[in-house]
């Protein structure tokens, strides 16, 4: 546990170090989301530990004995010693190192032991696999190897849905010795280490003490949207606190951000420490509400944004909050309320409490927008921040239902998201931009939870899992979901109170002399001829009893919605969020040309270094006007280049950031499954199962 807090912040190393000495206090004990989630992770453990025992396998439990850290290693290596199939809660002590792998798993080979050896597997509640799971247990094996005279062979982590995820030992091993040596390093020898927010925050018992630190020395930590090398880059040039960021001109600034950034940044530390000072939020509208850019054909292009992007307000607007659990399922999540106001002031809410419920929300919720787009064929639905779009788009696929229909409400663009309007429009004299702290801007004071009622997001999730035990039990508190209905609905209500106070900020941006048009969303909605074409052949062949062959037909459509989705998604990121996306290559700051390659030009972009998924062979895009740009030719993301090749006789566009080209277009394939089915269909059961074969 000390290594892997380490590698996330050498900061908790300097902490701990002088809690023991005694010379820091402020440490603070693990709040309910941390006993939640280490519940959880220990449930996921039993389970585990239940499956192995099912199999018939020997079990020894080392905790169960109540032994010191020696000792317990002693029993460990007599179990070893016995071939116990399955060790739990093994203990490793070197006099210098401790730690405890959830299982050895007896395998067998031969080593010191005999005619067997043990590998490693530790449970962990999250689907996806993490570094420092690696790195714990590749320190259990340094010491395993001792004990059994062979390294263990594979490091195993079960994750929260049970999956089995093996890692080679010698793929690990150099990675986590380098590690382990840097914190040894930094015990004998400590240097001078200072708070930072990273990932580890939300975990560690430091974070309020860290907190007051960034207070205590005006940090420009504080300022919102602040990164980590934006902050790096500042310090350098002698700029190290918000007051002297606000104080700062951007010619002073010049050669230190990129020309966007650098005005971001400044408007919004003046606006912080101007709040600061009056007691009193404050707000600037960002102009031009548009983008200027030239295109492939080198004419200049206008596109939206912020205010720019509002559509005009129809009385079938709604607006949509998701409440999700991110633990329920054994660690997969559940969207257990998703909850909407209407302009006429009705709460609809849908409910589900397992994962059947979730897949029949889904189908109530898709099934009536889309009832209500029909009645209001202007209407939108508003939401803050991506993640109701997001989980949608995840509930379709993972319950196989309504995916035509939110295409048809994607295609429209009948999602606004509110939050890319206020970070694209509108600079506010807050360190963060949720929407609880825009409240006090529209509705003149930051809401406060009164009594019992839910205060926030998390606190509505660790009372849905307090109803949820209920509910196992046979004794469910219905009032619990009271609140958190009620909790819903504030959302729900304020994000249509934020969306009036946009469109107020619209006509003040109208009235400095800006011309604003609405965005258009495309007009025809009909299924296309070829998706329709293949739900007609689908009902046919599950009429005639081919239910195998009826699901092949549109499945490459069905695959691609979710890729056409992500692509869509680009233009409504800010620059920054294209930077950190780990997709898409954000901040283009410049251009030039490299060769002329037969008839081809090759133009180099730059960018700030940053992780991208584009591969040399590729297409790439525009991220705002989709238009391609040409065939990458060679890219280094740590260097921040990218060379793009394209035909001579075209104007290298200047974009804000290059995306992928799209899916794969797969046309012939799908045609070709359409014909098989026809087929089956004049032949009979014979030709079926010939084909099928």
């Amino acid at each position: 546990t000390d290594l892997t807090k380490h590698v996330a912040c050498p900061h908790v190393t300097t902490l701990d170090l002088a809690a023991l000495d005694g010379d820091v206090t402020g440490a603070t004990g693990p709040d309910d989301a941390l006993n939640l989630v280490f519940q959880k992770g220990l449930d996921h453990e039993h389970r585990y530990l239940d499956l192995l025992r099912g199999e018939g396998r020997t079990i020894e439990d080392i905790a169960a004995l109540g032994l010191d850290q020696r000792a317990a290693e002693a029993a460990t290596v007599d179990a070893m010693r016995r071939g116990v199939d399955v060790i739990y809660q093994a203990t490793f002590f070197d006099g210098h190192w401790v730690g405890y792998a959830d299982f050895l798993l007896r395998v067998d080979e031969p080593s010191g032991l005999g005619e067997w050896r043990y590998d490693i597997a530790d449970t962990k509640l999250a689907r996806r696999l993490k570094v420092p799971a690696l790195l714990q247990m590749a320190t259990y094996a340094a010491r395993l190897e001792t004990l059994q005279g062979v390294p263990p062979r594979w490091l195993t982590v079960v994750t929260g849905d049970r999956e089995q995820h093996a890692w080679r030992l010698v793929d690990v091993a150099p990675y986590a010795r380098r590690r382990r040596e840097e914190l040894l390093d930094a015990i004998a020898s400590p240097g001078r280490t200072e708070s930072a927010r990273v990932a580890h925050c939300s975990q560690c018992r430091w974070r309020d003490r860290c907190a007051q630190e960034w207070l205590e020395r005006d940090d420009l930590i504080q300022v919102a949207g602040m990164r980590a090398d934006h902050r790096a880059a500042l310090r350098a040039a002698g700029v190290e606190t918000m007051q002297a960021l606000a104080d700062a001109t951007e010619e002073q600034l010049v050669g230190v951000l990129g020309s966007g950034v650098r005005a971001r940044l400044l408007q919004q530390a003046r606006l912080q420490v101007l709040e600061r000072a009056t007691a009193r939020p404050h707000y600037e509208l960002v102009e031009p509400p548009y983008v200027r850019q030239v295109d492939a054909e080198g004419a200049e292009v206008r596109v939206p944004r912020g205010l720019a992007l509002l559509p005009e307000p129809d009385e079938g607007d709604v607006y949509l909050d998701f409440e999700g659990d991110p633990w329920a399922e054994d660690g997969a999540g559940r969207e257990y309320l998703a909850g909407v106001w209407t302009r006429q002031g009705e709460f609809v809410g849908f409910w589900a409490h397992d994962f059947g419920q979730e897949g029949r929300l889904t189908r109530d919720l898709v099934d009536w927008l889309t009832a209500r787009w029909e009645r209001y064929p202007s209407m939108h639905v508003y939401h803050y921040a991506p993640y109701e779009t997001t989980a949608l788009k995840r509930l379709v696929g993972q319950h196989a239902t309504r995916e035509a229909e939110l295409d048809q409400l994607l295609r429209h663009e009948v999602f606004v998201d509110l939050y890319a309007v206020v970070r694209q429009g509108v600079r506010i004299s807050k360190g963060s931009y949720s929407i609880k702290k825009l409240e006090e801007f529209y509705w003149g004071h930051v809401r406060q939870a009164e009594g019992d009622a839910v205060a926030d997001g998390l606190s509505s999730v660790l009372e849905y899992e307090e109803y949820l035990r209920g509910l196992e039990a046979g004794t469910p508190d219905e009032s619990i979901l009271d609140r958190i209905r009620d909790y819903n609905e504030v959302d729900v209500r304020s994000t249509l109170a934020l969306h009036e106070w946009l469109e107020r900020l619209r006509d003040e941006l109208i009235a400095r002399g800006h011309e604003l048009t609405r965005p258009c969303s495309p007009e025809a909605r009909e299924v296309g001829e070829a998706e329709r074409a293949e739900i007609e052949l689908t009902e046919r062949l599950v009429a005639s009893g081919h239910e195998l062959l009826a699901g092949c037909v549109g499945w490459h459509r069905r695959e691609q919605r979710p890729e056409w989705w992500d692509y869509f998604r680009y233009r409504y990121l800010e620059t920054d969020e294209l930077i950190e996306d780990g997709a898409a290559i954000g901040g283009i700051a410049g251009i030039e040309f490299v060769e002329r390659v037969k008839r081809s030009n090759v133009w180099r972009y730059t960018f700030p270094p940053q992780e991208c998924k584009a591969t040399v062979g590729d297409y790439t895009s525009d991220v705002d006007t989709l238009e391609t740009v040409g065939k990458v030719t060679g890219l280094d993301p740590e260097a921040g280049w990218v060379t793009v090749s394209m035909l001579a006789s075209k104007q290298p566009p200047v974009p804000r950031g290059l995306g992928g080209p799209g899916p794969v277009r797969d046309a012939v394939l799908r045609e070709s499954i359409a014909r098989t089915g026809e087929l089956v269909l004049a032949g009979g059961a014979n030709l079926a199962t010939r084909l099928l074969e």
